[in-house]
């Protein structure tokens, strides 16, 4: 049920009572997890689309697993029951989370260049050298597998100095032409 201060019902006198009940105090209540490692999760470039100087557009391939549809139920669930719990009123709901529905954290994409040893599965080495292109580093959050629903940002800032030191001695040593 989607109750909300946009479609609270009644006019006059009763509209605005319930309109100052609602915003007496009120919370968002949002969960994160991580989603399945899986092959079916990943980034290629569009043959079709490209951009304005004819590079090909990434797409972007997401594949919610049934593990994943059914954590999300648990933290709508959960995420009810504590509202409940602590004498809320639950106005609005996603309900039952589908592959349609489901709404993933934008701020903190991962896995779209993914770090590893194989360049059939990775777009990075562990040192964050591009596989194919031996003068391109990359150091963010894209190359993890996995999101463990945290923020990245120091893991990030590690990361990102790692691979900053590692790509200058291998420039001071002659290594990238």
């Amino acid at each position: 049920m989607s109750l909300g201060v946009r479609n609270a019902p009644g006019i006059g006198v009763g509209l605005k009572k319930r309109l100052r009940e609602l915003n007496a105090g009120h919370a968002n209540m949002n969960m994160q997890g991580s989603l399945l490692v899986s092959g079916q999760k990943y980034v290629d470039l569009d043959t079709d689309r490209r951009d304005k100087y004819g590079i090909p557009l990434p797409r972007i391939h997401l594949h919610y697993e049934d593990s994943d549809i059914a954590m999300a139920n648990d933290m709508i669930r959960t995420s009810e029951e504590v509202i409940r719990s602590a004498g809320g009123e639950v106005l609005s709901t996603p309900g039952q989370a589908t592959s349609a529905n489901l709404v993933i954290d934008y701020n903190h994409w991962v896995g779209t260049t993914r770090m590893g040893k194989d360049p059939k599965t990775s777009v990075v080495t562990t040192e964050g050298q591009s596989h194919d292109i031996p003068n391109l580093f990359i150091g963010d959050a894209s190359v993890f597998a996995a999101y463990p629903e945290k923020n990245p940002t120091l893991t990030n800032v590690a990361l990102s100095w790692r691979t900053a030191e590692r790509l200058a001695k291998k420039a001071r040593s002659g290594e990238l032409s």
